[in-house]
């Protein structure tokens, strides 16, 4: 009897199945995933504006809101997420909001109240403005940004120069507002006023001849800053055997950035005088922050600068320095780290954590490579502005055009290239199709030079010239699926 219910159990136990079986649950990640940047360091300080008692620089695709007087950072905002979009190139002030240019991206409206607390108040695309940005304007409240394209005033709505790409900031000269479009010096309205130049800023009130502006013309030779009156007569003229990176007025001065030093002069109604040169690396632009206190940046990062002994010390002297990798010239990875170099220093990029500088040489970086091999076939760069990919496998030829195209590299199955502006991601496509599809893009600022596959299939890590150092990893679209199976 006791062997018949012990059977009848076991019986029951076999059609209810076992208790102590694991039902295992398909955890498959099958959403689709996208090229994301998760990390970057460094870069150059383009522009910065004084404003309503604040300091703001544009740092690579970073706003940063600075102390006047300690240069410490108050915040950081990203104005657009990296990866979408150009340096900030660009900054103005106008009806109580800050406005930034990020190149031929956007034009972004931030509220600068609390300038711990940056926020985007509004953004306009290229598409929505008719042009590709680079320069912002205010001239008697009006905005004027310019670009691939032409100009756009607002708030009309207004649009000069249709179709022409503008190279600067439209600066008003006597009662005409004038733009370069190229090397020519034009009105709004399209006449040639026959003035050839590489930049053109206003004076600030007070500065030189009331209605004057400053040229800079750059030769083979070396380059000359012109200071012009109201009727685009020339005053005078500082020539300066060497290339000039970068040209501003401040503190009652102008200043002239080379490579090496930044030079300056007093500005005066009957021209440039009382000529200085002090010796510094990479600066391109300079801001007056209160009485005697400048703010200096560029590609070595930003310092606070006193031109003048005072109470607070001596003159010629940089002070509160904090330094960047904002100009690449060479680069190698072992695929963990990268060790950029500048033409004065080394930085070790820990990908994805921290970068700072190192005591070493760097004599011999990643050569780029104009060509690869492909599984069945091959992919090379080619034409004299190196603007052609052409991709060939088996029964396919295939050309993609891109500027600047400086290097590709192969990581994981995917053939990846960096050019002027970013990056892409070509993907062998699925039969019976032949050939590649770009499967991803990226927006950085440039020229970017370097791709360096990760370890483990992570994504790739990049080098840009002139915007710093990222991380790129592949991200999962959209939220898992919710399952209750295996329990």
């Amino acid at each position: 009897m006791v062997r018949h219910w012990i059977m009848l159990a076991v019986l029951a136990l076999a059609g209810c199945g076992d208790p102590y079986k694991y039902d295992r649950e398909d955890r498959t990640d099958r959403r689709p995933r996208e090229l994301k940047v998760t990390h970057t360091v460094g870069g150059v300080h383009w522009c910065a504006l004084g404003y309503a008692g604040g300091w703001y620089q544009g740092f690579g695709h970073r706003l940063l809101s600075l102390g006047t007087r300690s240069g410490d950072v108050l915040s950081t905002i990203e104005p657009m997420p990296a990866g979408s979009c150009g340096a900030i190139r660009s900054l103005a002030a106008w009806r109580g909001d800050l406005y930034a240019v990020l190149e031929r991206t956007a034009l972004v409206r931030i509220d600068v109240r609390d300038p711990k607390d940056l926020a985007v108040i509004e953004t306009s695309d290229a598409a929505a403005l008719g042009l590709e940005p680079e320069a912002i304007a205010v001239i008697d409240d009006r905005l004027f940004v310019s670009g691939i394209g032409g100009v756009l005033e607002l708030p009309s709505g207004k649009r000069y120069l249709n179709g022409l790409d503008a190279s600067s900031e439209v600066v008003k000269v006597g009662n005409e507002l004038v733009i370069l479009v190229g090397n020519d010096l034009r009105t709004l309205d399209g006449a040639d006023l026959g003035i050839k130049a590489s930049a053109i800023l206003p004076l600030q009130p007070g500065q030189g001849p009331e209605g004057g502006a400053l040229l800079l013309e750059q030769g083979r030779r070396g380059s000359a800053v012109v200071l012009i009156d109201p009727a685009f007569a020339e005053v005078s003229r500082v020539a300066l055997g060497r290339g000039i990176l970068g040209l501003s007025t401040a503190g009652g001065r102008a200043w002239a950035f080379t490579p090496d030093a930044m030079f300056t002069w007093s500005l005066g109604t009957t021209g440039l005088t009382d000529e200085l040169e002090i010796k510094i690396k990479g600066a391109v632009g300079i801001e007056l922050l209160g009485k005697n206190r400048y703010g200096v940046y560029g590609a070595f990062g930003r310092s606070l600068f006193r031109l003048e002994t005072d109470e607070e010390g001596p003159g010629d002297t940089f002070y509160r320095s904090h330094r960047e990798p904002g100009n690449i010239v060479i680069a190698l990875s072992d695929q963990r780290r990268i060790l950029a170099g500048t033409p004065t220093e080394v930085w070790n990029y820990n990908v994805g954590g921290e970068c700072e500088l190192v005591q070493r040489t760097l004599q011999v970086g990643e050569m780029p490579r104009d060509r690869l091999t492909l599984d069945g076939g091959e992919a090379r760069i080619e034409g004299e502005d190196r603007g052609s990919l052409v991709v060939e496998l088996k029964g396919s030829r295939q050309e993609f055009t891109m500027p600047g195209m400086a290097t590709m590299a192969i990581v994981e199955t995917d053939l990846w290239v960096v050019y002027r502006d970013g990056l892409k991601v070509y993907r062998r496509s699925e039969p019976p199709a032949v050939g590649v599809a770009e499967v991803a893009s990226l927006r950085l600022p440039g020229p970017v030079t370097h791709v360096f596959p990760r370890r483990a299939g992570q994504g790739a890590s990049y080098v840009s010239a002139l915007g710093g150092m990222g991380t790129t990893e592949w991200r999962p679209i959209g939220e898992l699926p919710s399952t209750n199976a295996g329990r």
